[in-house]
């Protein structure tokens, strides 16, 4: 569990430093809201609105500077690693048992 936490909050504290960064009314949700990733089980379904919010805070940036705003800003990585991010913590969760006879 302690694991979790030493990975999991340089990686908030890194979401929300970008949050923070962009303009109040580009952002689709509080920058402080992603400590709520914190929470066992609830993270894990708390994450897919954080990957969605944050892609539409960075388009909306993006849009607000002009600047080229297509492209999926990590939605669909961030998508694709919280769905799979079970089938390999539970094998390394339970000490690898899962793989032995």
């Amino acid at each position: 569990m302690l694991a979790f936490y030493a990975l999991k909050v340089p990686f908030l504290l890194t979401l929300r430093s970008a949050l923070l960064a962009c303009h109040p009314d580009n952002r689709r949700i509080d920058p402080n809201a992603v400590w709520l990733g914190l929470i066992p089980v609830f993270s894990y379904f708390w994450h897919f609105r954080v990957i969605h919010a944050v892609a539409d805070t960075f388009r909306a940036e993006y849009r607000d500077r002009n600047l080229d705003d297509d492209g999926p800003w990590g939605e669909r990585l961030g998508w694709r690693a919280q769905i799979f991010l079970p089938l390999v913590a539970v094998p390394a969760g339970n000490g690898g048992s899962a793989c032995r006879n």
